[in-house]
């Protein structure tokens, strides 16, 4: 194999083999090496990594963790990932043994191995996340893109072992047994399906041009059995660049990204590089890849950073201070908001600026901070994601699927494999195998563009900054970039879903479309169909059996019609499944306690240019008490100040109701001042945040 000839050295200063496997010897600091004992340190160290989280059954964990729980979750997509690295293993002369491993974890995948058996659906998607000892899942997240980076890896290890008919066997089978017409959408849009669902069918939710699922576009444009819409996808936006949006920083080269607003996580392109021979063998995109390389660099070195240095840079996805992230820059706003330095993405640049990357990640090695320095054992040490928002933050776990990169680029560099090693055998299908049909099809529509937030949430609903201190993890799934329609979805961590809700408007909490809610046994709680917050369609409650306790029907809020029933499913006294809050006294008793306490302001005489209203958001407790008054739309600090006092005069409420369970509410009351000296409550309070969005400010002036 190549490269011994010039790895020799590095095996008696950091190495020694054992059964085929790397080992730690003698730990040389840094500054006692030359530049290239440093980059044969790390990726010996970055191989090294890959043994570490491989399993006995040939399977491979989500990552290393130094102190964390998840330590018997495997990853799909790192059985692919450490697929490619036994073959990178195995040329650079580290894996003897790389062809039997490489079997090994195929049998294992396809359920061969005895007691093993990874979840897949009925369309053949693998899940995501699985018990490392039985294959059971983890989570329901059927995943198209994790599926197909393993495929991916098992056709890369067929074209390495060429010879070798057990593998190219097990290969092809599960390349073949998955259906990848499920895993396309809207083709004029370019969807591909984020999740799928144990049934086969797609799950809610796609991803839009240009990431990383331009993987899956590949893999579904090439299956033996794909349909037209997998080869017009891919002909509208992948079979050149032209076809996809780009960003451009300052005055560098455009590169190709999902907004013009902001560029793609840069792993994107590494990945593309390392899977998709339709991106590492056209110019087109190996051009864009450099192009998103020195944006990369020169976005860094324009962060105004105390001790940053220009060699420090690299943005992408892993463990942060706060849980996790795929971090990206945007033009509009500051991404990346910890300043977290990735090397793995510096190194991934290796097939497009060598020199560059080179350079950068031996200086990075000495620097005397030791930022990036991560311990997988004391003699082996990677370079690993840290921030400039907290420079004594050190990451407890490195996620294999972001890793990766950094192992593929350094082996990408001229002095070991050379990029061609991957362009070479990532040629799963034939060069020109398929001549592309009607390119240029579709229509040139505006694609609608899905953006997500997430938190975490422990036990007690506070939010926690990691994932493994968690119980729930909460996602806001916004349709469009103004972040208003959307879903709200709240899961367990393992992935079963606890709450799914869809709203027309996310910051006011407009309920439209279907809502649904789980028992913590995975069985339906209720269903609910809301138009424009108003209960519309039918409703229906579950006992925790599972058993149904109620079945109402509504009209644009009107109540029609319902039966409610026992925990054996008798007919019993039907009740309202909701009880709004009430006033003790009524509705005119509490319109009188407002405006016969609210009094003008003496010091906001000749203020207001006309009238102006002050929203004020206060809590009723299940006692019925009143508690926690605030503004929810201020008009001046003077104004504001006496609605807070008057809130804490009023009395009590009979609280609200929910299937005949006293729970606490939030409600909201407009009160309107005027310039001629009045004000005045006009209404009783609401459950819902007030339609419009305006701004009162503009009523006042000093």
């Amino acid at each position: 194999m190549r490269l011994k000839k010039y790895l020799v050295f590095l095996f008696t200063i950091i190495i020694t083999f054992a059964n085929g496997q790397v080992k730690p010897q003698k730990r040389v600091d840094a500054k006692d090496l030359s530049d290239k004992q440093i980059t044969d340190a790390l990726l010996t160290s970055s191989y090294y990594f890959w043994q570490k989280i491989r399993h006995e059954n040939g399977m491979y964990y989500d990552g290393f963790h130094k102190k964390q729980k998840s330590t018997e979750r495997g990853s799909i997509a790192n059985a692919g990932m450490g697929l490619m690295s036994l073959c990178i293993g195995h040329e650079l002369g580290f894996e003897p043994k790389a062809e039997a491993k490489v079997v090994k974890t195929l049998l294992t995948i396809s359920g061969y191995t005895k007691g093993f058996k990874v979840s897949r659906n009925q369309k053949g998607c693998f899940i995501h996340f699985f018990e490392m000892n039985t294959g059971e899942s983890i989570g329901k997240n059927f995943s198209p893109i994790d599926t197909d980076i393993m495929i991916g890896g098992a056709l890369f290890a067929k074209n390495y072992f060429p010879e070798n008919a057990q593998i190219a066997m097990l290969a092809d089978n599960l390349y073949k047994t998955v259906d990848h017409n499920v895993f396309v959408g809207d083709w004029r849009k370019g969807q591909i399906m984020l999740n799928m669902l144990e049934d086969g069918s797609a799950d809610k939710g796609q991803t839009l041009p240009y990431n990383e699922y331009m993987i899956v576009a590949w893999m579904a444009k090439n299956h033996p059995n794909h349909n037209e819409d997998s080869q017009k996808l891919w002909n509208k936006f992948y079979a050149n660049t032209s076809k996809l949006k780009t960003a451009q920083y300052k005055d560098l080269e455009p590169v190709i990204s999902p907004s013009p607003k902001r560029f793609t996580s840069m792993f994107t392109f590494m990945f593309n590089y390392m899977y998709v021979h339709g991106f590492s063998n056209n110019p087109e995109f190996l051009q864009q890849m450099k192009n998103a390389a020195l944006t990369d660099k020169a976005w860094w070195n324009d962060q105004d950073l105390e001790g940053k240095q220009d060699y420090e840079w690299g943005t992408g996805a892993g463990i942060n201070l706060r849980g996790y992230s795929a971090d990206k820059i945007y033009l509009d706003k500051l991404g990346n908001t910890n300043h977290i330095v990735s090397p793995h993405i510096l190194a991934g640049f290796g097939p497009v600026i060598p020199n560059i990357v080179r350079e950068d990640l031996i200086k990075m090695y000495r620097d005397d901070r030791l930022l990036g320095r991560f311990e997988l054992e004391p003699s082996f040490e990677v370079l690993w994601r840290y921030s400039y928002k907290n420079t004594k933050w050190k990451a407890k776990s490195i996620q294999g699927v972001d890793f990766s990169t950094m192992l593929f680029g350094l082996s990408s560099l001229p002095e070991y494999l050379g990029p061609e090693f991957f362009n070479k055998y990532n040629d799963f299908f034939g060069e020109n195998k398929k001549k592309d049909e009607d390119d240029g099809v579709g229509f040139n529509e505006q694609e609608n563009i899905r953006y997500i937030d997430t938190v975490y949430f422990n036990k007690k609903y506070k939010p926690v900054s990691v994932i493994d201190s968690a119980r729930f993890i909460v996602y806001k799934i916004y349709d469009d970039e103004s972040k208003t329609e959307g879903r709200y979805l709240k899961t367990k961590v393992s992935g079963e879903v606890l709450y799914d809700a869809n709203y027309s408007n996310m910051e006011k909490k407009e309920k439209h479309g279907s809502r649904k809610a789980y028992w913590w046994n995975g069985k339906l709680k209720y269903s609910i169909d809301y138009s424009h917050n108003r209960f519309n369609g039918e409703l229906t409650t579950y006992y925790k059996t599972g058993q149904l306790k109620r079945k109402d029907y509504f009209v644009a809020g009107e109540f029609k019609k319902g039966n409610c029933y026992t925990k054996v499913g008798k007919d019993t006294t039907h009740f309202d499944y909701l009880v709004r809050p009430k006033y003790i006294g009524g509705i005119e008793e509490f319109a009188n306690t407002i405006n016969s306490n609210l009094e003008y302001p003496k010091d906001a005489k000749g203020l207001l240019m006309s009238e102006g209203r002050v929203i004020v958001q206060f809590e009723i407790g299940k006692d019925g008490k009143v508690r926690n008054p605030k503004i929810y739309k201020s008009l001046s600090d003077i104004f504001d100040d006496e609605v807070i006092r008057v809130i804490s005069l009023i009395g009590d409420f009979e609280p609200q109701k929910i299937e005949g369970k006293v729970v606490k509410t939030i409600m909201y009351l407009p009160v309107s001042f005027s310039k001629n000296d009045w004000c005045r409550v006009q209404s009783s309070p609401t459950m819902y945040r007030p339609k419009s969005s305006t701004s009162y400010n503009n009523y006042y002036q000093y």
